[in-house]
């Protein structure tokens, strides 16, 4: 059923451009560099668990980080095949562009150490446009035990 609910909300998303998403991993991964952390490898598996909290939040005008069917990211990570013992997940809304959401997120205690959490190796984030063209983020970081 879990499944289910997430192909038909990845359909109902509209889609935002690549590249904003790759910036924002990108310059979450140069954050990491100044403290001399390494940068974050993207992975797809990450990115789809992003892409449907993004999509859940758009389409329920609300911010938050319980998904669909009252799901937990740890949820949504597990939910894509990935392996790790480590995970976090930074969401944001009404930002414009992947260095807004990051100036953002590095504004905030919690989601700054999310980003600089060593443990953390991988990660992915997906925005997602409602019907009224307001940007919902989610970033998800993960990594091995």
């Amino acid at each position: 059923m879990f499944l289910r609910v997430l192909v038909l909300m990845l359909l109902a998303a509209l889609p935002v451009d690549a590249a904003p998403m790759a910036d924002a991993l990108d310059l979450a991964s140069r954050e990491r560099a100044r403290v001399g952390l390494s940068a974050l490898r993207h992975d797809p598996r990450l990115a789809a668990a992003a892409e449907v909290q993004a999509t859940f939040m758009a389409r329920e005008g609300r911010i938050g980080h319980v998904g669909p069917g009252g799901s937990s990211f740890g949820d949504r990570i597990r939910a894509t095949g990935y392996q790790g013992c480590y995970g976090a997940e930074n969401v944001a809304a009404g930002q414009r562009t992947s260095a807004a959401v990051t100036r953002s997120w590095m504004g905030s205690d919690g989601h700054r150490q999310n980003i600089l959490n060593g443990r953390m190796t991988d990660g992915a984030v997906a925005a997602v446009r409602d019907r009224n063209g307001r940007l919902w983020w989610a970033m998800v970081l993960a990594g091995p035990c």
